[in-house]
């Protein structure tokens, strides 16, 4: 299977929620800025209850962390899953992390998910070198 690239989950990203167009569009080949975006719509659905969305956003982020380059893969950890905040403060948030999947929050957890999310990246440069 083909890995699935920024173009791919931008697509879907914005068949799945048309209001984030404009806002996505604005960070324009920029990843992790769009992808924070995406973080900016789900948490402001984690605040709001909104149990529907947030569940829409989670089998999209999942499926595209499955699927995805190592780039993909690492903004979805690093700019996506990272900031979310799931802990109770003004507003109910906990709900969100028991409907997380457990493949995201396997990401969540580990300690070292920023240095694999690197390490993916460093690994796909240097494939991309030899194949030169």
């Amino acid at each position: 299977m083909t890995p699935s690239h920024r173009s791919r989950f931008l697509r879907d990203l914005k068949a799945a929620f048309p209001e984030l167009r404009d806002s996505v569009n604005r960070w324009y080949g920029l990843l992790h800025l769009e992808m924070a975006e995406f973080r900016n719509l789900v948490q402001a659905a984690i605040d709001s209850e909104d149990a529907e969305s947030v569940k829409k956003a989670f089998r999209l982020a999942e499926r595209h962390f499955i699927q995805g380059s190592p780039n993909l893969r690492n903004a979805i950890a690093v700019s996506f899953l990272e900031d979310l905040n799931f802990e109770d403060g003004r507003a109910r948030r906990r709900w969100a992390w028991e409907i997380l999947p457990a493949s995201l929050k396997d990401v969540v957890h580990s300690p070292n998910a920023q240095a694999t999310a690197l390490l993916d990246k460093v690994r796909s440069s240097v494939r991309k070198r030899k194949r030169r």
